[in-house]
């Protein structure tokens, strides 16, 4: 797999990989990064073989020949400071701010885009059940036009169905729309830290429990247990959030015609200190 910038803490070994993979679909990339750089092929071979370092100009012009984002030029260019850096004070400071970025990254909020964020009241509310977010995100499927189809395809008291369309109405979540419902407001946020959050979490995975029970062709359940290094763990961790990355680009421009809920779960079962304490 194809590692990002972020996974490596040397950027010439990621530049040959952005070579390599890059050689897969054009000719000469390797070339024409360095007409990009304004400097000869075989100052960039001097550069890959670790005699030489890119200046930060140059730096800046690989980030536009490799199309980065704004996260990942910032990046790019701390590791070619860090590889130029003289003293070890110095090294020292690139090397943290190359840890906060890491870190940065690996806070999801700082990866999806957020559009809405509920007041208090409002959370409280909207996260006491799972049907409130089922109901928020139903509407947007063509066939359902109306509240008894909403109660009957989620298996709801109409009074229920009811009762959350108004509250959706009051708040701009949903709007109503000729005899059924428009969506108004969809791409909700939930901070990590809100108290909320493990009401949120818990209302799905009892979902996802009763749904063991059901035939559902439109289902997959998985759960393991793991060892592993301490590296490899972050390296899933990354891989688990590029996953949600890669579910809603694909949503994103999908068509509306079924109702799905995944669910994504990664966490440790012994402390660090506890893991410390055993290896004495």
């Amino acid at each position: 797999m194809e590692k990002a910038v972020f996974d490596f803490d040397d950027y010439k070994k990621y530049v040959i990989q952005a070579i390599e993979n890059r050689a897969k679909y054009e000719r000469g990339p390797k070339s024409k990064l360095a007409e990009a750089m304004g400097c000869r092929p075989a100052y960039l071979s001097q550069v890959l073989n670790d005699s030489q370092d890119l200046s930060a100009e140059q730096a800046q012009a690989a980030n536009q020949f490799f199309g980065h984002t704004l996260p990942e030029s910032r990046y790019f260019l701390n590791l070619v400071l860090l590889s130029r850096a003289g003293t070890p004070d110095l090294r020292a400071y690139y090397q943290e701010e190359l840890k906060k970025q890491k870190e940065e990254r690996l806070v999801l909020k700082n990866r999806v885009n957020v559009n809405r964020i509920l007041s208090d009241n409002d959370q409280a509310r909207y996260y006491s059940s799972w049907y409130y977010a089922a109901i928020h995100v139903i509407i947007s499927l063509k066939k359902i036009i109306s509240k008894e189809q909403i109660a009957i395809e989620l298996g709801l008291p109409l009074a229920t169905v009811n009762e959350v369309l108004e509250f959706l109405i009051q708040i701009d979540l949903i709007k109503p729309q000729g005899a059924g419902f428009g969506q108004g407001e969809t791409n909700l946020y939930l901070d990590s830290k809100s108290p909320f959050i493990t009401k949120h979490h818990t209302n799905w995975r009892i979902k996802a429990i009763q749904v063991l029970d059901q035939k559902n062709q439109q289902r997959v359940n998985y759960s393991g247990i793991i060892t592993c290094s301490e590296e490899d763990a972050a390296k899933i961790q990354e891989l688990m959030i590029q996953t949600v990355q890669k579910i809603r680009s694909i949503v994103k421009d999908s068509k509306d015609e079924t109702l799905l809920v995944y669910t994504l779960d990664l966490f440790g079962l012994i402390s660090q200190k506890d893991s410390a304490d055993t290896s004495k």
